[in-house]
């Protein structure tokens, strides 16, 4: 069961890690107006980068046996951070299946923070 749980963080940490390029590559058509008219293109970046290193944390977690747990945890929470938050800042989110998109990955990576 270990393999299955490591496989599954590794997925999703890919998962993430995809979202981020695509974030990367259009933020003007993800995010909401409001959010690209009010947040700096710093800020934008920073989300991206994080994200990225939060996502190699977390799959990395699975299978390297010396990574620190306690990073292990800040990845996963910093991953439910960035993505509750992507609910209200992406315009892709609006809505109820849109929202899915959002808290499914959040649930799984809550689950998946101890295992």
């Amino acid at each position: 069961m270990r393999i299955v749980f490591g496989i599954l963080k590794v997925l999703i940490a890919l998962w993430f890690i995809s979202g981020a390029f695509f974030m990367m590559g259009a933020p003007n058509t993800l995010a909401n107006p409001w959010a690209v008219e009010n947040l700096p293109e710093g800020f934008w970046i920073t989300l991206v980068v994080f994200q990225i290193l939060f996502a190699i944390g977390f799959g990395l977690s699975a299978f390297v046996k010396s990574f620190p747990p306690k990073l292990a945890n800040i990845s996963a929470i910093g991953l439910i951070v960035i993505t509750l938050m992507g609910l209200f800042l992406y315009s892709a989110y609006a809505g109820f299946p849109g929202i899915l998109w959002g808290l499914i990955p959040a649930v799984l990576v809550g689950f998946l923070m101890k295992k």
